[in-house]
This record gives C-alpha cells, structure tokens and sequence, in this order.
C-alpha cells in the first residue's frame, strides 16, 4: 500500500540522490590514447583510465624509451 501522502517527500529524495549527468567524468577519459599509451603518449604520466600493473614494454605505465642517457635506475625483466 503506498500512502499518497508521503509519495512527495520519497520522489523529493530520489531526486536529491541522483544526478543528471549520465555518468561521472574521470581525468584523462576523454583522450584519444585509447589501449596501452605506454608509447605514444607524450606526457610523463599516463591517464586514470589506464592500469598501472601491465601495459606494453612499460613499468608503472612510464614512457618506453631506449635513450638510457642520465638514468640513475633501470628496471628491467619479465613480470609474471
């Protein structure tokens, strides 16, 4: 049985919890590097919608490189 009476305050609520845009917009959605970026993106970091644990030839999505000049640490290997 729904109380005709409280039907305002429940469609009142419903309205307050929720939005009007479809979805929430994540930095770095919108960027044309869709798939792994690991080597065309030019920036030092890669975008939130991208996983830090794999990706092409990259470790923590960094830039690939073969240019190892002025490098301090080197992280090489095969992740399992």
């Amino acid at each position: 049985i729904i109380r005709y009476r409280l039907l305002p305050n429940t469609l009142c609520l419903f309205r307050r919890f929720t939005s009007s845009r479809s979805h929430t917009q994540l930095p770095g959605e919108d960027s044309n590097l869709r798939g792994d970026g690991a080597i065309r993106r030019t920036a030092p970091y890669g975008s939130t919608i991208e996983q830090t644990y794999a990706g092409v030839l990259s470790f923590l999505r960094r830039n690939y490189t073969r240019n190892l000049n002025g490098v301090d640490v080197a992280v090489t290997g095969i992740p399992l």
